[in-house]
């Protein structure tokens, strides 16, 4: 059944997999209460909260948190649709919206980077984990378009019949 996957269907499966455990693990990491005091010894802390670092993950990230998540619905429905459709068409067609999305969620990801969601927040594992997923996203949504290799069992190439290619 995985032979009638072509290899940017491999990629866009990986990448929907990789965003998905990405968001099981911690993005962004405040520092503790103790670090916070080194760096301002005169700063008023309130509250008797834990004096460890505080984690933030993908739910702490506003709006780009849906655009993941949509993300990986939509890749994992592409490889879906190319697991189980007779005809290849479904998985082609899906890419199209799966450009887009992951084009999002990747813009949403770099802005993250270049402006994290506190002041003192530094990335952390699962943050790039998730910018290489979102990634492989895009590049094989626009690899499967542009894609000739026919799957085995299949006696064409891919392409909706509403779809003329030279």
């Amino acid at each position: 059944m995985s032979a009638k996957l072509r290899p940017s269907e491999w990629l866009i499966g990986a990448g929907a997999l990789a965003l998905l455990i990405s968001t099981f693990l911690p993005w962004f990491a405040l520092p503790s209460a103790n670090e916070i005091l080194n760096l301002a010894p005169n700063a008023k802390l309130v509250g008797d909260g834990e004096m460890g670092a505080l984690n933030l993950n993908v739910w702490d990230l506003g709006v780009a948190r849906w655009w993941v998540y949509l993300a990986i619905l939509l890749g994992g429905c592409v490889v879906l649709a190319a697991l189980l459709s007779r005809t290849p068409n479904w998985s082609t067609i899906l890419c199209t919206p799966l450009i887009c999305i992951s084009l999002i969620s990747t813009v949403c990801i770099l802005v993250r980077l270049l402006d994290p969601p506190r002041a003192h927040a530094s990335a952390q594992p699962g943050f790039y984990l998730a910018f290489v997923g979102s990634a492989a996203l895009l590049a094989g949504a626009l690899w499967a378009i542009r894609s000739e290799f026919v799957p085995e069992g299949f006696d064409k190439a891919p392409r909706p019949e509403f779809i003329e290619v030279d």
